[in-house]
């Protein structure tokens, strides 16, 4: 997996500040492990957003994203998702460059951000400890969205790591929102 960098705190506030703004209740979650970088709520909605600062390395090719899963949640998982890093590894290509952030957001995107909603429901009590006094809401009665988040600067290389993965048909994107610091995309699996 990439690095983070010393500004990770950084940019996980620009998202959180970037929900706040628009009337979310939202959260750092400072775990280690599988977990999403900030969670946002807003009524019955739930946000999982992957985050990416500058300065994080480029993703190995050959890194299981299925590793410490738990045996009862593969079957959530789409057939070729084992081999999903491998695709964007050797498919993608970026006509505006930084191909290797665009392969991290592609990645970020298709491999981690799916395992968060996945693994949603079996790492409640591990989320509910990081929104300090929101509830979560209980299995089955919220909406759950999925969104990634990059610096304002590397919004082309992550609008290209979308671009390619709706042409593989892994993700449909549903909205956009920035400000000067970030950009976030929310998206859909398909």
């Amino acid at each position: 997996m990439s690095g983070n960098s010393i500004f990770k705190p950084i940019y996980d506030q620009y998202a959180v500040n970037l929900f706040l703004s628009n009337n979310w209740g939202a959260f750092s979650v400072k775990k280690n492990g599988w977990y999403c970088d900030v969670l946002a709520i807003r009524n019955s909605e739930v946000a999982l957003v992957e985050v990416k600062s500058p300065a994080e390395g480029s993703t190995g090719p050959k890194y299981d994203d299925m590793k410490g899963l738990k045996p009862n949640l593969s079957s959530q998982f789409p057939v070729g998702f084992p081999q999903r890093r491998k695709l964007i590894m050797n498919n993608i290509t970026a006509p505006h460059g930084g191909i290797s952030l665009v392969k991290l957001y592609a990645v970020g995107i298709a491999c981690q951000l799916y395992r968060y909603k996945v693994e949603l429901e079996t790492k409640r009590l591990l989320y509910q400890s990081a929104i300090s006094g929101l509830n979560l809401p209980q299995s089955g009665q919220y909406q759950l969205s999925s969104h990634f988040a990059v610096p304002f600067e590397a919004k082309q290389q992550c609008s290209d790591a979308v671009d390619f993965l709706s042409q593989e048909h892994i993700v449909n994107l549903v909205s956009e929102n920035e400000d000067c610091k970030i950009y976030c995309v929310c998206i859909s699996f398909v």
